[in-house]
């Protein structure tokens, strides 16, 4: 289907358009100068930048480019901080639609919209919008944008030459953040891997460009800042000294348990998340319904819907002023984690065996949606991507300071999913059922719009 040039531009303007406006309200009424904000702000007042660098490089973080920005930005107007951060996320959205758009009709990149959208904004506060934002919501939208150029190659899709130093500083700067330097550097490697066996089967050359093999190799650099950074292994050990006395003592197993529970906890049962995931569990079943798929694949797909519904009734009725909490939901959340030796072990090994037999049934869903193997392997990575980018703070007692800060990267990889289903959904349904696309993506936008909102109410 050919779309009309004027109709995709005035469809693009509106739902761009609607987005800026509504971020801007917003950034204008709810978000202030607070918290590390504060200690950002004033960091270069009795020293320049390089030392400032130098001793946070030895005594905090690895993450050099983004805090140099940080220390920049925090000491211009307000305003610099509010447009700059409305534009990561239109560049966010915008780059999530090329992604996950594999058709000529361009209209369906614009459902990254509401998905993106649905990306909670209360997630963004716990340590200062500014800071929280510049450390991990403008890496994600940058490393986005430096994702969609592999994607465009890929497709066959021209880049423009001026977009190169573009996309290889959004990169570089995206790799300063732990969690997406990781999620690169096994994305791509199992991309290039991928490549290799098929030229060598096919007795070949192998299909990818050199970008990806450089995407590479800086994403193993990132890995190597952060093992080698005196700063990380001294902030571990405060921290640790801090809010989780005794860690050296945590085994791996605990480590891994205790990661495992924080990533799946969140999504599924946070107030702050549960539009997110509540869609992406409800799409699954929806697809899988209209499409009439086998019945082991509708049945898999209600189980996870469980939780993130009742989740979700429990957050409507509190803003109706009616606490009510279902055994189920308190039973999967009541543990904490810097104190689990308190918590039987059996309610633990319990909430992880059913959190695994919900994400087994999720998988399964997955399966029933995507006919191709090829989609239904990237849509799992990106579920598994989602939940492993917020298991890797369960090796570090930093999970308990930076609790909601750690799960932005999964809360935007578990919208790129909803995206992704979206898009495989509108692009292969026939006309016959538009009624059916219609429903889902009018729901999409609506929970879009009260994520957006949510503040605001």
């Amino acid at each position: 289907m050919k779309n009309n040039k004027k109709q995709i531009i005035l469809q693009y303007a509106l739902g761009y358009g609607l987005m800026i406006i509504l971020y801007f309200i917003i950034h204008m009424c709810i978000r202030t100068l607070n918290g590390d904000d504060v200690f950002f702000s004033r960091a270069l007042d009795d020293e320049n930048i390089f030392s400032f660098l130098s001793y946070r490089y030895l005594n905090w973080t690895s993450r050099l480019g983004i805090e140099a920005l940080l220390v920049i930005i925090a000491r211009l107007p307000i305003m610099v901080w509010r447009i700059t951060d409305i534009l990561m996320i239109i560049l966010l959205s915008v780059s999530t639609g090329i992604i996950i758009n594999n058709s000529d009709n361009k209209f369906i990149s614009l459902l990254a919209i509401p998905v993106a959208m649905m990306i909670p904004t209360e997630v963004m506060r716990s340590a200062g919008e500014m800071a929280t934002t510049i450390n991990y919501l403008w890496p994600a939208a940058c490393a986005l944008y430096a994702a969609s150029y592999l994607f465009r190659a890929i497709r066959g899709i021209k880049v423009k030459l001026f977009e190169y130093p573009l996309i290889y500083l959004s990169l570089i700067f995206a790799l300063f953040n732990e969690q997406i330097t990781v999620i690169f550097f096994v994305a791509t490697g199992l991309f290039i891997l991928a490549d290799v066996i098929k030229s060598i089967k096919e007795k070949a050359k192998p299909s990818l460009s050199v970008h990806w093999y450089v995407f590479f190799v800086l994403s193993l650099l990132g890995i190597l800042l952060v093992v080698t950074c005196p700063g990380n292994a001294n902030r571990t050990a405060i921290e640790a000294g801090i809010n989780f006395p005794g860690w050296e003592n945590v085994t791996l197993i605990e480590k891994f348990g205790m990661g495992f529970l924080q990533a799946v906890t969140f999504p599924m049962l946070s107030t702050e998340t549960n539009f997110l995931f509540f869609f992406t569990t409800l799409s699954i079943l929806y697809i899988n319904i209209t499409k009439k798929k086998k019945y082991i694949y509708i049945i898999a797909s209600l189980f996870p819907m469980v939780l993130p519904t009742l989740s979700l009734i429990e957050k409507i009725l509190s803003m109706a002023h009616i606490n009510i909490t279902f055994g189920v939901t308190y039973f999967m959340s009541n543990v904490d984690l810097p104190s689990m030796s308190d918590v039987p072990m059996i309610h633990v090994i319990i909430e992880v065996l059913i959190y695994l037999f919900y994400i087994t049934c999720t998988i399964v869903g997955i399966v029933g949606v995507f006919s191709k193997g090829k989609e239904r392997i990237i849509a799992i990575l990106l579920l598994c991507a989602a939940f492993c980018s917020r298991m890797l703070t369960g090796f570090s007692p930093t999970v308990y300071v930076s609790y909601h800060r750690t799960a932005i990267i999964e809360c935007i990889l578990i919208a790129i999913l909803n995206g992704y289903l979206l898009c495989f959904y509108n692009a292969h349904e026939d006309d016959k059922n538009k009624k059916y696309r219609r429903v889902i993506n009018v729901i999409a936008l609506i929970l879009g719009l009260v994520t957006v909102l949510k503040p605001l109410i």
